[in-house]
């Protein structure tokens, strides 16, 4: 059984949990330039070939924030392996929004949520 310090387990779930909320944000930023770079392309003459490079350039860069998000999905899901096999296995530091089998750090079944319109 692997021995982890639980101050080390908190600071590793707070800097996920932060890695993560920076990643979202990050894609949120990316979005608005999306939004009013292709706002102002409708409002100027730009040529489409270099419109188009933009537009690619922009929506490549996307792609790559969000294959890095996944990738931090994959970092959250090995460290919970670890930490499951260690001694601090009964301990629950949060986790970010959730396993993706819908299971919380701690084991236990998040309840799906409903959307009311």
């Amino acid at each position: 059984m692997q021995k982890i310090e639980e101050n080390v387990g908190q600071l590793v779930a707070a800097d996920a949990k932060g890695t993560i909320s920076a990643l979202d944000n990050a894609i949120l930023s990316e979005l608005k330039l999306c939004t009013t770079v292709m706002e102002a392309i409708q409002t100027t003459s730009l040529p489409i070939i270099s419109s188009q490079k933009l537009i690619h350039s922009m929506a490549s860069g996307l792609n790559h924030i969000v294959a890095g998000r996944g990738e931090m999905a994959a970092t959250v899901r090995h460290l919970t392996s670890i930490k499951r096999g260690s001694n601090l296995a009964p301990q629950s530091f949060g986790c970010p929004n959730g396993l993706a089998d819908g299971s919380a750090a701690d084991g236990s079944r998040a309840e799906p949520l409903r959307v009311i319109a």
